[in-house]
């Protein structure tokens, strides 16, 4: 998703997290990073937001 909406030009980001101890969500958040600083992007927001798997309904 960062690939994609860099690529269209935006610059300010934010991302929301799931539990910070899930790995699934920890790659992700790496990911996110890693594309923003290959692309020059020096500042966005992270929030934990209060979802996951077991808090689907």
């Amino acid at each position: 998703m960062a690939t994609y909406l860099t690529g269209m030009g935006h610059q300010s980001f934010a991302f929301i997290s799931g539990e910070t101890k899930s790995s699934t969500n920890i790659n992700r958040k790496r990911g996110f990073e890693d594309v923003l600083k290959e692309r020059g992007i020096k500042k966005w927001v992270v929030q934990e937001g209060a979802y996951s798997y077991g808090k689907r309904f």
